[in-house]
């Protein structure tokens, strides 16, 4: 797990000492993680957050390696909300899906929706294969990996802007859905077609049966704080 506790430190001019007392652990454990020999709770890597004013994936993150894939099942779905019942075997860094896994659910959506035959169970284990889950899955999944699935998946991730939008195709939209729980879990994570009829949106609310639909991609977009937008093309 990589971090940027010494980074954001130092940019805020505080001692260790000092965040040490605000953080409510020992000196020894920020020197421990700065230099990463030391992973702390889900507890401690919030507080540390709160003391830099900044979400915790934003400060803790997975390292990065060369990718390993799995093999495509044939077994591809759309899934409409990740609370389904037939996912309710499915877990993710030691979490059942409907609680972290929307960039999984994300991800088999986008690649169902561009033709390929993946599973949530084959995303989820390729994601913890290539180390994605965050604080073991308690975080869910850091949005700003998940270029490197689709690479390796023969698919090329376009980032888009808000004022410059393409028309129809397949989109991964990363956004924070909740304000309130923006330390934690504060980014979701879907995959969405667009064409002249409108946007069609899977996995909006975990609860959802059929996928969400709008005129227009700027109609989805309203009221969010958009993190990521990218049109994806299977190569």
């Amino acid at each position: 797990m990589r971090n940027r506790v010494a980074e954001l430190r130092r940019e805020r001019n505080m001692r260790q000492e000092e965040l040490a007392a605000a953080a409510g652990i020992s000196r020894q454990s920020i020197i421990a993680i700065e230099k990463g020999r030391f992973n702390p709770s889900l507890e401690a890597a919030i507080r540390i957050a709160r003391c830099f004013g900044v979400p915790v994936e934003a400060v803790f993150f997975p390292e990065a390696d060369g990718w390993r894939c799995r093999p495509e099942t044939g077994e591809g779905r759309l899934i409409a909300g990740q609370g389904a019942p037939e996912l309710a075997h499915i877990t993710y860094g030691g979490y059942p899906l409907r609680y972290n896994g929307g960039e999984v659910v994300a991800a088999c959506n986008a690649m169902t929706l561009l033709g390929a035959a993946v599973s949530p169970e084959d995303v989820a284990g390729e994601f913890e294969d290539n180390g994605m889950p965050l604080l073991g899955g308690a975080l869910g999944t850091d949005p700003r990996r998940l270029p490197d699935y689709f690479a390796a998946h023969g698919v090329t991730c376009t980032p888009c802007r808000r004022d410059r939008l393409p028309g129809e195709g397949v989109f991964l939209c990363s956004y924070a859905a909740l304000p309130l729980l923006r330390e934690v879990r504060g980014v979701h994570t879907v995959a969405l077609r667009v064409t002249a009829a409108g946007a069609a949106v899977w996995n909006e609310r975990d609860g959802d049966t059929e996928p969400a639909l709008y005129p227009d991609m700027p109609s989805f977009l309203k009221g969010k704080a958009l993190a990521a937008l990218y049109l994806l093309r299977k190569e």
